[in-house]
């Protein structure tokens, strides 16, 4: 959910942007940046609870 919306938000901006005639490259930079940075940022997220996740697992399997 946390990488989607951005993305659905981005996607909405740019069609806005189509309908009106409006598009330039420094808007298709400026609208997809900051979504593509908070995606990688939530990846980087989700990333580093699961390795947290996953070395609490091991400990627990050492102690056994």
């Amino acid at each position: 959910l946390i990488i989607t919306i951005p993305i659905f938000t981005s996607i909405i901006f740019m069609i806005t942007q189509v309908i009106h005639g409006k598009v330039n490259g420094v808007y298709f930079a400026a609208s997809l940046f900051p979504p593509a940075m908070i995606s990688l940022f939530a990846i980087r997220l989700l990333l580093s609870s699961n390795t947290k996740r996953l070395d609490r697992l091991n400990d627990a399997i050492k102690r056994r």
